[in-house]
């Protein structure tokens, strides 16, 4: 029987964000570049390629996934600044139904990429770092399904 492996790839993004009901500097629009590393832990290879998970696959799904918050503005949906920012056609405005904190960011993509891979992995791992310090892990599973995508405008 095959033991789990886990294959591991990341990403970078800048995006830019605010906190809604938040007391603090993170209810100021500002941003962040934002190092998303993802680990996905399967147990049944490819016989014919001896691989679990090609990386270029895996890397293929990430990019699609985050080029939405690459050099984007994200809010929650009910935030004030939203509709000045729909109407600056250069910039790039996703919309939630959460507020963008890192732990529904990382909750979001872990639920998606699960969702993409599921017959193939058993879970998936995502490490969202905000900072060079300050990172935050979101497991996506059978167990969970978070939706907070609302338009990218």
């Amino acid at each position: 029987m095959p033991r789990p492996t886990i294959v591991t790839t990341e990403l970078e993004t800048c995006t830019g964000h605010r906190l809604l009901n938040y007391v603090g500097k993170c209810a100021n629009l500002h941003g962040h570049n934002y190092r998303w590393i993802v680990q996905v832990c399967a147990s049944v290879p490819d016989r014919n390629k001896g691989y679990y998970l090609d990386f270029g696959d895996l890397k293929g799904l990430l990019r699609h996934e985050l080029e939405r918050f690459d050099h984007s503005v994200v809010l929650h949906h009910h935030d004030s600044a939203a509709p000045m920012l729909r109407v600056l056609s250069q910039t790039k405005l996703v919309l939630l139904n959460v507020n963008p904190t890192a732990e529904n960011l990382a909750q979001w993509l872990a639920d998606v990429l699960y969702k993409s891979l599921y017959d193939t992995i058993e879970w998936v791992n995502v490490e969202l770092w905000e900072t060079s310090k300050c990172r935050v892990s979101a497991r996506g599973d059978e167990h969970q399904t978070v939706h907070i995508l609302e338009e990218v405008l």
